[in-house]
């Protein structure tokens, strides 16, 4: 199983280069582990906005990743 794990990341970090740029910056600093205040803060939006995009980015990993994207945030 950890050896595909590469694959997955693979997959994962390709969808997240395609995702739009206020999703992408948001859904990275998400899953850095930095609050949605935080990320408004960082970056000067409303924490609905932060809210939204995150909310937006899943959306398009879940359409375009499938079950891959529930069995990545499983791993981690």
């Amino acid at each position: 199983f950890p050896a595909f794990k590469p694959i997955f990341v693979f997959s994962i970090m390709q969808t997240l280069e395609d995702l739009p740029s206020g999703s992408r910056n948001v859904f990275s600093r998400a899953i850095q582990g930095y609050s949605a205040k935080e990320i408004a803060e960082e970056l000067g939006i409303a924490v609905e906005t932060v809210k939204k995009q995150k909310q937006i980015a899943r959306r398009i990993l879940k359409e375009k990743l499938g079950n891959l994207f529930t069995l990545f945030f499983a791993m981690w």
